[in-house]
């Protein structure tokens, strides 16, 4: 199990969580309906830009828009998740 939500205000650093939620929709914007890997499927939206790390001793995602799933290659997967062992060592 795991949290989970939709609104960027609660954190206990709201200055930093502002800067992240604008550096996130910023990159995206840069590279929003790109398909760097070809089009995954009818649904696939193209690249999504998204941020791991640390709050109250939790692991986080955060992503600069609402998404149901996300696709990657097996090297952007094994990025991912040596980005989470990295900050799950750091909560």
């Amino acid at each position: 199990m795991s949290h989970h939500g939709d609104d960027w205000s609660g954190s206990s650093n709201l200055e930093q969580e502002t800067f992240l939620k604008d550096e996130l929709k910023r990159q995206q914007k840069m590279i929003d309906k790109m398909f760097p890997h070809g089009k995954l499927n009818q649904h696939d939206e193209g690249a999504l830009a998204y941020a791991v790390g640390t709050e109250g001793g939790k692991v986080c995602i955060r992503f600069p828009k609402p998404v149901t799933w996300i696709g990657m290659t097996p090297d952007d997967a094994m990025d991912l998740a040596q980005a989470l062992i990295n900050h799950a060592r750091k909560a």
